[in-house]
């Protein structure tokens, strides 16, 4: 039985948590950028490039999805929390 749209995209962001939290970040980023270029307005799949980006160091990246995850969902305090956490550590690097 074929999975809905909805269905796989559901699954590609579990998925990529998955990896996330397995340390597997270069293949949690390569499920999940395909997704988000062709679906920009999915906040959840934002929201976890944004946390796989942010724990690759790569933190500017992390704050464009982050910002985007923000924007869709503005109620999502996980969102809002890593945000602020990326911002400072970008800050941090700034200043030294």
């Amino acid at each position: 039985m074929a999975m809905s749209p909805a269905g796989n995209h559901q699954a590609a962001v579990a998925y990529a948590h998955f990896l996330l939290r397995a340390g597997r970040l270069d293949s949690a980023e390569e499920t999940l950028a395909p997704l988000v270029r062709a679906h920009p307005e999915a906040a959840d799949a934002q929201l976890e490039l944004g946390r796989v980006l942010y724990q690759l160091g790569r933190v500017p990246e992390a704050i464009a999805h982050l910002r985007i995850a923000c924007r869709l969902m503005p109620g999502n305090q996980q969102a809002r929390l890593l945000l602020d956490r990326a911002g400072r550590l970008q800050d941090s690097r700034t200043v030294k």
